[in-house]
């Protein structure tokens, strides 16, 4: 077949489909009517000559040919949101770009608000949008237009470019009125205090921060466990719970009245939040752009947090 005779937003509506719950998910994606996606998988079945999703009481099926296609459709998709991002220069004071980024609510917490602050003083046309990364695969977060993921190291992938971003060590937070603590905190307090964690699902591994601290959380006795990192300052306030938590982000709660820091009384391995984007675009001035800004502001905020 010819294919300037193939209309390319096929292919970003098969991809859409065989990577959402139904039918009706699929729509929702990528912003067309339930009807204008069933006229969309009729015109590739036809093209295809195969059934490709199956819908039936509510279940999905993806014949043969659908699962050898999904890799490569996702693939050219890719490709092409590549290529029409792509520009030979970028001028921050005229550009407007959009920039997307996949972050946990750690990484934002810590430093990418006063980033994207710098971010829109320098380039006053372009537009951020941050998202939720929720430790699914990062094909995902791509497929759908992320520019950057920001996570730990230890949930990075070697598939995509890396940096690192800032490393961040460990401290306790907990009610400056404790009564427990006011001799200070011992490695015997740590192990007997009540703790306050967050409670979300991460893949386990072998690194030695993953390790370091399911080994310690297996230890002490979580009382409390929260959604995010947020919550946990103003869980831990007027009580006798304490929380384990990165230094930067607890050094942003140190001037808040009722907190306070306490070091570490035993070791535990650093931890690197990485910037992760995909290989094809590296040398792209925009992307190349968010990197120095998302450098500068790290070294910024490490240089604040030493003094």
């Amino acid at each position: 077949m010819n294919l300037d005779r193939f209309n390319l937003n096929l292919l970003v509506a098969l991809d859409t489909l065989l990577h959402s719950q139904s039918l009706t998910d699929a729509a929702e994606k990528v912003c067309l009517t339930q009807s204008a996606m069933s006229m969309a998988l009729k015109r590739l079945r036809e093209h295809f000559n195969d059934e490709l999703v199956i819908y039936s009481s509510g279940q999905q099926q993806f014949t043969p040919l659908a699962i050898a296609l999904m890799p490569r459709v996702r693939d050219i998709v890719l490709a092409c949101r590549e290529t029409i991002k792509f520009r030979q220069t970028f001028n921050p004071e005229e550009a407007n770009d959009s920039f997307r980024i996949a972050t946990t609510d750690l990484s934002e917490l810590t430093f990418l608000n006063g980033l994207v602050v710098e971010m829109v003083r320098s380039a006053p046309h372009i537009r951020v949008t941050t998202v939720p990364f929720r430790f699914e695969p990062m094909d995902r977060y791509f497929a759908e237009g992320t520019d950057v993921i920001l996570l730990p190291s230890t949930y990075s992938s070697d598939r995509f470019a890396s940096a690192v971003v800032m490393r961040m060590g460990f401290v306790c937070i907990a009610s400056i009125d404790n009564p427990a603590l006011s001799e200070g905190l011992t490695e015997e307090r740590l192990y007997s205090l009540p703790h306050a964690s967050i409670s979300i699902a991460m893949p386990t591994g072998l690194h030695p921060t993953t390790v370091a601290l399911e080994t310690l959380f297996e230890r002490v006795h979580i009382a409390v466990r929260v959604n995010t990192v947020a919550s946990l300052p103003q869980i831990v306030m007027g009580t006798e719970l304490i929380s384990i938590v990165p230094r930067p982000f607890a050094q942003q709660w140190s001037a808040v009245a009722g907190i306070k820091i306490f070091q570490m009384p035993i070791e535990l391995p650093t931890i690197d939040i990485v910037a992760q984007w995909q290989l094809a675009r590296t040398q792209e001035p925009g992307i190349a752009w968010f990197l120095n800004k998302l450098h500068a502001h790290a070294v910024k905020l490490e240089s604040e947090n030493a003094s």
